[in-house]
């Protein structure tokens, strides 16, 4: 029986595929639950390169996915594009543990940077389901002692509130993304800014 590390190596891959992937990440870590293979994906621009090793400390973050999502996404591939109803899949799949481990760098926490980007301490995030019959998926982001934590569900009273579609979020994501990489604080600057006006379009605030 073919592995799931067999099968995506087997699989050409469309550029339209390696781009809608390319800003999510460099490294991922892959846990197929319901086998126990897990493995490491590795994005180099053009192409994505699949490891058979996972070790926590060199991958971005970790998704934790079924068998039957993997078929259903190289079906896709073979297809050459992957639809909204797909997209949202992948999106709400990746959503919490990539928020969490982006959170974790100091900076974003960091009582300056907030203050330049206005963020309150207590935020929910919806993804919006594409297509409606696809379940919901929302977590809560608290600011506490410096660090942020990420608790899939809704929790507490939020002082804002995000309503983000797949796009929205991917959008987000590679921008994070690509301000964690360079990592400089001018460009964590203008991220500050740039999230300011951003969030207008996307959210709403509790003022009660």
């Amino acid at each position: 029986m073919e592995s799931i590390l067999e099968k995506w190596r087997s699989l050409t891959q469309p550029p339209s595929i390696v781009a809608f992937f390319r800003g999510l990440f460099e490294r991922v870590g892959i846990r197929v639950t319901n086998t126990g293979e897990q493995f490491a994906g590795r994005h180099s621009g053009d192409r994505i390169d699949f490891e058979p090793t996972l070790e926590p400390g060199k991958v971005d973050f970790i998704v934790e996915i079924q068998s039957s999502q993997v078929d259903r996404l190289a079906a896709h591939v073979r297809e050459g594009e992957i639809d909204e109803a797909e997209q949202y899949r992948i999106v709400s799949t990746l959503f919490t543990s990539a928020t969490a481990a982006m959170l974790k760098n100091p900076v974003i926490s960091h009582p300056w940077l907030r203050w330049i980007a206005g963020v309150e301490d207590l935020i929910h995030v919806h993804l919006q389901p594409a297509p409606p019959t696809e379940p919901a998926v929302q977590h809560t982001l608290i600011c506490a002692n410096r660090q942020w934590l990420v608790l899939p569900g809704l929790h507490g009273k939020a002082r804002r509130v995000y309503r983000l579609s797949s796009a929205d979020a991917l959008f987000y994501h590679k921008r994070v993304f690509a301000t964690l990489k360079s990592n400089r604080w001018r460009d964590w600057i203008k991220f500050a800014f740039w999230y300011r006006g951003w969030r207008k379009k996307v959210s709403t605030r509790d003022r009660s």
